[in-house]
């Protein structure tokens, strides 16, 4: 699951919970995100309205975890900062072969 996907299941969880303004959404995701950008938690909102994913979640259950992040698994969510630049690349490869290929 990649970045962009968390935030967008993390906005839908924060829509659920009724209106709010754009830069309410932003404030809060950057608890999480501190790097995300205005404009890309903007793009993301206008993808999810043309999908109408604010309309298909209208009115559906929500359960509040508290300050939990509940993610499917298998989840490999570590980073190590030499793989910062890299992120995304390679994630078939064993560790040392990444390494090999990637970093060295």
């Amino acid at each position: 699951m990649l970045k962009k996907d968390l935030i967008e299941l993390c906005l839908l969880h924060l829509l659920a919970q009724g209106d709010q303004y754009g830069y309410e959404l932003l404030r809060r995701l950057h608890h999480t995100f501190p790097d995300t950008q205005e404009s890309a938690v903007y793009a993301l909102l206008r993808g999810l309205c043309r999908e109408g994913c604010s309309e298909q979640y209208a009115g559906a259950a929500v359960e509040d975890f508290g300050d939990a992040l509940i993610l499917q698994a298998p989840a490999d969510l570590h980073l190590h900062a030499p793989q910062y630049p890299m992120m995304g690349m390679g994630m078939d490869l064993p560790l040392l072969d990444w390494l090999n290929t990637y970093t060295f």
